[in-house]
């Protein structure tokens, strides 16, 4: 639909955007499709450090993995942490 607005316009062109959000959330999620999914996490680093946002995101592709593997799945049963990790808990 995108597509066949900018061929209405007579050859009109968009280039080169660079789009700047911000949240008031310390934690927000990013995703969009082009060729590949892309997924963006930002977060406020007074609340949040790497590591944990890396953990975080570590989740959010054990959830995306599962529903790839089985799109049936029930994304509430999709267990977030390995069996080294949960000897921890």
């Amino acid at each position: 639909a995108l597509q066949q607005l900018f061929d209405s316009t007579g050859g009109l062109r968009v280039e080169r955007i660079r789009v700047t959000d911000a949240t008031h959330y310390p934690l927000s999620l990013a995703v969009s499709f082009d060729a590949r999914l892309r997924v963006e996490f930002s977060y406020l680093t007074e609340v949040f450090d790497t590591a944990a946002v890396e953990r975080i995101a570590g989740f959010y592709r054990r959830v995306l993995g599962a529903v790839v593997v089985d799109a049936s799945v029930v994304v509430g049963e999709v267990s977030l942490v390995d069996g080294g990790e949960r000897e921890l808990v």
